[in-house]
């Protein structure tokens, strides 16, 4: 006869209670070691007085198993599966769901996550292995480390030089860990999912995953690095891309001066464009799945045409109409279609052609929506105001304007220091005296 408290796994931090009386045996688990030996006191004085019942206790801790019990819950990786064919398709828009997908997909299903964040050296396995409910704040803080320190890498075309001192473009990957901005979105993405499952689907009683923004405070805060042209390579692009892909060239003069995103430059209509008045009215978004949305933010917006854009516009559709009119056939109603008359997808424009023309250029490798960065840089490099690059760019708060383009917003120069107030000839005389 005896009552002992120890752990049932050692390191588990799990204190169970072990009973053998009356020729039966019992175990519990109780919790803490302080709450264990309580316990276990409690036991002893009963079994000294006559009033314990080995019995009862047995039935009673079958009653409570029993009620403990909770249906298989699905692991992470097929509630996610679920959840984004269901609710998330229904609330989000396409590019929304893109960037769930991929966080979930490249990161956080992934995650190599102890299995006891609280007992060193546990093994580990990929966070998408764990069902809902064994998720707990531990593991996720054990997450947040885990992205917090992963290397991530990409390839970049960088300007070298050969053994005979000549200019060469070769491909290097680049490591780099993800910055703040991406490590919000990844734990968003994780938000939602959780509280899903939480509210919507009863799944879980709490969701681990709030509020732990507060656990990436070190990491960089951001990794992208703004490349637009300069006004030197602006003219030796565009001439490159007049040589090898003439087609296109209008579409890159549109998209340098005017600073459109590219699927909302696939999506253009010819009767959004007010040759007399010289703008353009930015109504919709293509994206990258081939379907058309509001532009980003949810509004249309006004963007003032430049002389050079107007030309090129001109003739692009004189071109247009004389194609359509040798095939007998109505000019499609996209301002830059494809031989098929549909719009363009913007991807292959990236990788086929603008790469093509910056390859001809003998210019670096750079992103397609540099075109957008470099119209915003040229407008502020000349001094417009931020507030009118907010506006045309279709920024959702200055903020972002700044923030972005902080660096090019051209500044007065130190003489405009000297125009502030002072002490006037006479008050520096009475202040002397």
């Amino acid at each position: 006869m005896g009552v002992s408290v120890r752990e049932k796994t050692k390191g588990s931090n799990e204190w169970w209670i072990f009973i053998r009386h009356a020729g039966e045996r019992s175990a519990q688990k109780v919790g803490d070691l302080e709450t264990a030996e309580e316990v276990k006191k409690e036991i002893q004085k009963e079994i000294r007085t006559g009033r314990f019942d080995i019995a009862a206790m047995k039935a009673a801790r079958a009653t409570e198993v029993v009620k403990e019990q909770k249906p298989n819950l699905p692991t992470l990786k097929e509630y996610y599966e679920r959840f984004s064919r269901g609710s998330l398709r229904l609330t989000v828009g396409e590019s929304t769901q893109d960037i769930y997908d991929n966080a979930f997909y490249n990161h956080l299903l992934v995650a190599s996550v102890p299995q006891n964040p609280d007992v060193p050296d546990s093994p580990s396995k990929p966070l998408g292995d764990f069902c809902l409910n064994e998720i707990t704040r531990p593991h996720l803080k054990a997450l947040v480390a885990f992205l917090v320190e992963k290397k991530c890498s990409r390839v970049l075309s960088v300007k070298e030089k050969d053994a005979n001192g000549n200019e060469i473009t070769v491909k290097k990957a680049v490591e780099f860990n993800l910055a703040k901005p991406s490590l919000r979105i990844i734990l968003s993405a994780l938000t939602t999912c959780l509280t899903n499952a939480q509210r919507e689907d009863g799944l879980i009683p709490s969701n681990p995953a709030l509020a732990l923004g507060k656990f990436i405070k070190q990491a960089k805060p951001r990794h992208e690095r703004i490349d637009p042209f300069t006004p030197e390579e602006v003219p030796v692009f565009l001439d490159a891309a007049r040589q090898v892909v003439p087609e296109f060239l209008c579409m890159f003069i549109f998209l340098i001066h005017t600073g459109l995103r590219s699927g909302e430059c696939a999506g253009l209509h010819w009767p959004d464009i007010d040759f007399r008045n010289r703008y353009v009215l930015v109504r919709r978004t293509l994206t990258p799945r081939g379907r058309l949305k509001a532009p980003k933010n949810g509004k249309e917006r006004k963007v003032d045409l430049s002389d050079a854009a107007i030309a090129a516009l001109k003739v692009h559709r004189a071109k247009l109409q004389a194609e359509y009119l040798k095939r007998g056939e109505p000019m499609p109603e996209w301002v830059f279609p494809n031989r098929e008359g549909k719009p363009h997808n913007m991807t292959n424009v990236r990788n086929r052609i603008f790469y093509r023309a910056l390859s001809k250029a003998g210019l670096h490798q750079r992103p397609l929506h540099s075109t957008r960065h470099t119209f915003a840089t040229l407008l502020l490099n000349q001094g417009e105001s931020p507030v009118y690059v907010k506006e045309q760019c279709g920024h959702s708060s200055i903020k972002i304007t700044v923030d972005v383009y902080g660096k090019w917003i051209r500044t007065p120069d130190r003489r405009a220091v000297n125009l502030l107030p002072s002490l006037t000839p006479m008050t520096s005389a009475v202040a002397a005296d």
